[in-house]
């Protein structure tokens, strides 16, 4: 997919979407979702699954109804033609809907995809924070050891440059824009990610604009026909010999209602590489500073300023 809106953004911009904007707090609180909590799409999927329940409940009583007064014979006559009619017309509507929401193609099915694909977004863009944070420490380690390597020759070359800094709270904030093929594979890496969550919600959405609930009776053939167990009329056959009327077996729950998802409510925290953020001290006087370790949730925007334009919560159209 090109010509896309965030083509243009960094690796910043796409974490500012997807989570939230961290710079309030010192950079470090990258893994405190703010930004569309997808857990609130998970409670929506739940409150569907609860209707479908209660619409499969409705069609059992339903069934169980027409069995017990037309089915079984108790009543006969042109009223019981007429609610048989009605007793199958809500059976019709009912199994419908019931497929409309809990369906393979249904309105659950797409809202837990989606769930599932804003949640894994989220989690990748704290991963590759994590992962750009660790390059560049490692980055640095390596340029720190060869100037040593070269200082023991007797040449004194300049210093490194030291790919963090510290905040305010005395946390240590690594920098990956020090290194520009670092930064810039991070925003390459970032910008997929944004391409795989935004093709998620744009399939889905295209889905659920097809769902088409029914809110009044569905019409139905004159002709009674058989319900199968395990779902709506097929073919009804010939009337039933009224002398030896054939008693349909119980049809259970065609629309099999769905368990309410166990997914988490919260995405939580991906593990960081545990460590204390002081910067440390220098091994020598002369020497570059050692490298400190990296906190748990350690990366920061590095150069400043976010492109202009990324919206605070992404619009999917």
């Amino acid at each position: 997919m090109s010509g896309e809106y965030w083509d243009s953004w960094d690796w910043r911009a796409v974490q500012k979407a997807l989570v939230g904007d961290i710079t309030t707090d010192g950079y470090t609180h990258v893994n405190e979702v703010r930004n569309g909590d997808p857990s609130s799409t998970l409670n929506l999927t739940s409150g569907l699954a609860s209707l479908v329940l209660a619409l499969n409940s409705a069609l059992l009583n339903v069934r169980a109804q027409k069995k017990a007064l037309i089915d079984n014979g108790v009543w006969a006559g042109d009223a019981a033609d007429s609610f048989e009619t009605l007793m199958r017309r809500m059976d019709k509507t009912l199994l419908h809907n019931g497929e409309q929401l809990g369906g393979n193609q249904g309105v659950i099915m797409a809202l837990l995809n989606v769930y599932v694909a804003h949640k894994n977004g989220i989690e990748r863009v704290i991963e590759l924070n994590s992962k750009g944070a660790t390059q560049a420490k490692e980055r640095y380690d390596q340029q720190r050891k060869n100037w040593y390597d070269i200082v023991e020759t007797g040449v004194v070359p300049p210093m490194p440059k030291q790919p963090w800094f510290t905040n305010s709270k005395g946390e240590t904030i690594y920098t990956p824009s020090t290194y520009p093929d670092i930064d810039d594979k991070m925003s390459e890496e970032a910008r997929g990610i944004m391409r795989d969550v935004v093709s998620v919600y744009r399939t889905k959405s295209a889905l659920l604009r097809t769902v088409q609930p029914q809110s009044s009776l569905m019409t139905v053939s004159p002709v009674t026909p058989e319900f199968p167990v395990d779902g709506a009329p097929t073919n009804p056959g010939n009337p039933a010999d009224p002398n030896n009327p054939v008693k349909p077996v119980n049809p259970g729950n065609p629309a099999g209602p769905p368990v309410s998802p166990a997914l988490p409510v919260n995405p939580g925290n991906p593990a960081g590489p545990p460590g204390s953020p002081s910067p440390g001290s220098p091994v020598s006087p002369v020497g570059p500073p050692v490298s400190p370790v990296i906190p748990s949730s350690p990366a920061s925007p590095g150069s400043p300023g976010n492109p202009v334009g990324p919206p605070v919560s992404p619009v999917f159209p």
